[in-house]
């Protein structure tokens, strides 16, 4: 006989005190079964359903999906459809020939786009910044669209300058139909319109450099600068113009976009206290920095008063 330890005698015991489940019959089960489960009650029937309710089941579905392809499609169909070149700042610029022979010069900081299909149909092109055109005639008209206003052009050469702070078109040769959505305007050999951003719907005549445009012709070696330092410079040459009476500064300086840069972009702390610094070495103070308000508001004459 098998002797059990301490530990396995206890187990043992304890074991056999537990209670058994009773077993039940198998008839008493079947009971339990048939109060749980109503047998006798028969399946419910399934209704007739036609095949044109599977079909408008579908519908949203399908069209839902079909959707969804559009709007992923046609996107992604643009986008490999365009041709996106850029600009980059420091570059003096980048020449782009166009199936047609016309060619473009585009700035610095500039972006151009037009379609991989360009001539078939149209020939439309897209510019942010500023660039030269010099088109050849063509059957199609030759569009460039800008955030300002779009031109339309048969065959001419000019400038188009759309940048945050402006716009404007200068015609060298030919004529260009400038338009927008409350003006039209044609100009021809000779001539410019300016648009201030306050009044981005505006047209607004200017006077067109002989060497225009500078950056073009290597007259103008001013590239634009980072947004942080506009105001500053903008008040830097106000200051240096009107206290050195620097005449000549007008032919490649537009102090309408000076005096744009001057409101957009007020003096900050750095700039003021660069000009006290200023002040305790050589006694000189820019009545711009501290009265931004005078190269917008006052005439040349004043202002030589104030300085």
């Amino acid at each position: 006989m098998l002797k059990l330890d301490k530990k396995e005698s206890l187990l043992w015991d304890l074991c056999s005190k537990i209670e058994q489940p009773k077993i039940s019959s198998k008839k008493e089960v079947w009971m339990r079964l048939e109060q749980q489960i109503d047998i006798s009650s028969e399946p419910e029937k399934i209704k007739n359903i036609s095949i044109s309710n599977f079909r408008w089941i579908g519908y949203p579905r399908f069209v839902g999906a079909f959707l969804l392809i559009a709007l992923i499609y046609i996107p992604i169909t643009k986008i490999m459809n365009t041709v996106n070149i850029n600009s980059d700042l420091g570059i003096r610029e980048k020449v782009i020939s166009l199936s047609d022979g016309s060619k473009i010069y585009l700035n610095a900081g500039s972006e151009l786009s037009y379609s991989k299909d360009y001539d078939s149909e149209s020939r439309k092109v897209s510019l942010n910044g500023e660039a030269y055109f010099d088109v050849k005639k063509g059957i199609n008209p030759f569009i460039i669209s800008t955030e300002y206003a779009e031109i339309t052009v048969l065959g001419t050469k000019f400038n188009v300058r759309s940048r945050d702070d402006g716009f404007e078109v200068g015609v060298n040769e030919g004529a260009v139909k400038v338009h927008n959505d409350l003006q039209s305007m044609e100009l021809s050999q000779g001539e410019q319109i300016d648009i201030n951003p306050e009044y981005p719907k505006t047209f607004s005549n200017s006077k067109m450099a002989d060497f225009y445009p500078g950056w073009k012709n290597n007259k103008l070696k001013l590239w634009i600068p980072v947004e942080n330092s506009r105001g500053p410079i903008s008040r830097a040459i106000a200051y240096m113009y009107f206290t050195y009476n620097l005449q000549n500064i007008e032919t490649v300086i537009n102090f309408d976009i000076l005096k744009r840069w001057n409101s957009n972009y007020p003096p900050p702390p750095w700039e003021i206290e660069h000009m006290w610094k200023i002040f305790n070495i050589q006694g000189n103070i820019n009545p711009f920095i501290i009265y931004p308000q005078y190269l917008n508001n006052v005439n040349n004459d004043l202002l030589h008063d104030v300085l």
